[in-house]
């Protein structure tokens, strides 16, 4: 079964955190190129960005189950119609 993006996010974020752990190095230098003052304010940066890409993933699975929701509610009000006519057509024969 394929993986989710959310999840995939998830992990990357995980991994990421771990390796700063271990290479704080490499954060104080991606701190000091991209102009953060403090180490924490780019982690705080990082974490709202990621949240949001969190939310646009969820938002676009809405998005989709909303459409089809819409679609199976389409197709069950034309099976609905087709069955009452098909009892219709079976009273008058009946009759």
């Amino acid at each position: 079964e394929k993986f989710d993006t959310v999840y995939n996010l998830f992990i990357l974020v995980i991994i990421g955190l771990m390796l700063s752990i271990v290479f704080d190095d490499v954060l104080m230098i991606f701190k000091d190129f991209l102009g953060f003052e403090k180490l924490s304010n780019m982690i705080f940066l990082i974490g709202f960005v990621c949240l949001g890409l969190i939310v646009l993933s969820l938002s676009m699975k809405v998005s989709v189950q909303s459409e089809k929701i819409i679609k199976l509610t389409q197709e069950i009000a034309l099976i609905k119609k087709k069955e009452e006519k098909n009892d219709k057509i079976t009273e008058v024969d009946g009759i």
